[in-house]
């Protein structure tokens, strides 16, 4: 683990809660930090422009890198350390090989900052986050942009790819959207958080999508929850990942204790509202009320109320309505 201070970098034994050593005159303002995937390297981007690579077998600076126009964002190793990913103010993705540390191309796209990126698990895709509110998705070995993904309505903060290489999270505004890698459309949005993502990261095994807040929460994703295709949907559908049908499925976990998470499905887009009901019929809680793409999407209860309050146990209805079109649902609140 390492942190910064006063243009000293503090490395700390996370197990023995010590420090392990300290490295001296790292670039000023620090804004990423990324070690190497067998821990002997760290680099540091910072306000400085620099890329700063220590080894940390002998405790000294090993070289500077120096590419970005502006401020470095993010740094990103691939899964064999082979490669160095940089991102910065400058709007541009840098590759480094990381024998030499020298640059390998410039890739260019962006509009805006470079926030994060990540590399796919075999290596030969990179995924790029932007304050352009897109996130490109790059063939490392062609340099070129395979897809663009536009969804989301604020800069993209964090990005990740499922441990199978097939599914691309990505994180901005209070919404969490999932991107299919073979057919280049989002396949869903997550809607919980009351404040902007920031994180997102998928479980070894995949299972589970992890997506944290400013708000302060952290909400834990089943990703096997709605990935099958509906049922009724046509063959020319499900190649195109769209739903012929509209659908409000039961919530999981029911009965739930603490949080659950509803799914539904709109074959096309429009203003969705979703809001959940007492037995005497009174609102209790509006979970969505906007513009929504056609498509799969999964939105968390906290078992909240508007205004934040814990409710007490009990059978709630939580109703989807879209147009003249209207489901409702049963769940049951256990504490």
């Amino acid at each position: 683990m390492a942190g910064e201070s006063y243009r000293r970098i503090f490395l700390w034994d996370v197990e023995n809660d010590r420090e392990a050593g300290v490295l001296e005159e790292p670039p000023r303002m620090v804004r990423a930090l990324e070690f190497s995937p067998d821990g002997q390297t760290l680099v540091v981007a910072g306000g400085d422009r620099t890329i700063q690579v220590w080894d940390l077998v002998q405790m000294r600076q090993e070289v500077v890198l120096d590419g970005h126009a502006e401020m470095g964002q993010t740094l990103r190793f691939s899964w064999d350390g082979r490669l160095l990913a940089s991102g910065g103010s400058d709007h541009v993705v840098r590759l480094w090989e990381t024998t030499e540390y020298r640059q390998l191309s410039a890739l260019y796209g962006h509009s805006a900052e470079v926030r994060e990126m990540a590399f796919s698990p075999d290596g030969s895709l990179l995924a790029s986050a932007s304050g352009d509110s897109t996130i490109r998705l790059w063939d490392v070995a062609a340099e070129k942009t395979l897809a663009i993904f536009e969804g989301h309505a604020s800069s993209v903060l964090t990005v990740d790819f499922s441990p199978d290489g097939r599914m691309l999270a990505s994180g901005a505004g209070n919404s969490v959207q999932l991107w299919d890698l073979n057919t280049y459309r989002k396949t869903r949005e997550l809607q919980a958080h009351m404040g902007t993502v920031n994180a997102v990261r998928f479980s070894p095994d995949g299972q589970i999508l992890a997506s944290g807040s400013w708000d302060g929460s952290v909400l834990l994703w089943p990703t096997g929850v709605g990935m099958s295709t509906a049922v009724g949907t046509s063959a020319a559908d499900q190649a195109s990942g769209l739903p012929r049908k509209f659908l409000l499925h039961q919530n999981y976990p029911n009965p739930f204790n603490g949080g659950t998470v509803i799914r539904f499905t709109l074959p096309r887009s429009g203003e969705a509202s979703l809001m959940i009901f007492n037995l005497l019929g009174h609102k209790v809680r509006t979970l969505v009320n906007d513009n929504r793409d056609a498509g799969e999407h999964l939105v968390h209860w906290d078992g909240r109320n508007g205004n934040g309050k814990e409710l007490s146990s009990g059978v709630y209805l939580y109703r989807l309505k879209i147009g003249d079109k209207m489901r409702v649902c049963r769940l049951l609140m256990l504490k």
